[in-house]
């Protein structure tokens, strides 16, 4: 024990700086939600699920084309749907910031700061040039009807009741 103790007093401590990856930064995660209910949430604010499938689809390229065949023939179900807690952390940053309003039934929309800032990143060229193409094939095609759709359907599919479960 004496050992371990001299031994932890020569032990040091250096903070050094740890990069984030771009799609992890708060500012980044803003900018997608701004960008995602502008281009696919214009007539009636956008629900927090939907936010996530589209958000989850536009990070991975078998996700968004998995989203978009079931789009475009409606026989393939979305199968996984993805919580990212640190989308759900840039919701709290842009409500704070006044970015995005939460409308009484619940959906979140751009208020006239939101437009502003999407207007800016739409008419940027040089940024967001995957995002922007992504969410073009999108656009408004993905209803809260199929958002519905895609929930039930993963629902029956990957979540398993634990009564079910506990039966067997």
């Amino acid at each position: 024990m004496k050992k371990i103790i001299e031994n932890a007093e020569k032990i040091t401590f250096i903070n050094r700086p740890i990069p984030v990856p771009y799609n992890y930064r708060i500012v980044y995660k803003i900018s997608k939600i701004i960008l995602i209910i502008g281009e696919t949430c214009k007539r009636g604010g956008c629900s927090t699920i939907k936010l996530h499938i589209v958000s989850n689809a536009i990070s991975s390229n078998k996700a968004l084309k998995e989203l978009e065949k079931f789009l475009e023939d409606n026989t393939n179900i979305v199968s996984i749907v993805r919580f990212d807690p640190a989308l759900t952390r840039a919701v709290n940053y842009a409500l704070g910031e006044q970015i995005i309003d939460i409308q009484a039934n619940g959906k979140l929309k751009l208020n006239e700061k939101g437009k502003k800032l999407y207007e800016e990143i739409m008419n940027d060229n040089s940024i967001m040039i995957m995002e922007k193409d992504s969410l073009k094939n999108i656009s408004n095609k993905l209803t809260e009807e199929k958002i519905n759709e895609i929930i039930v359907s993963w629902r029956n599919c990957n979540v398993l009741d634990k009564s079910i479960k506990n039966s067997n």
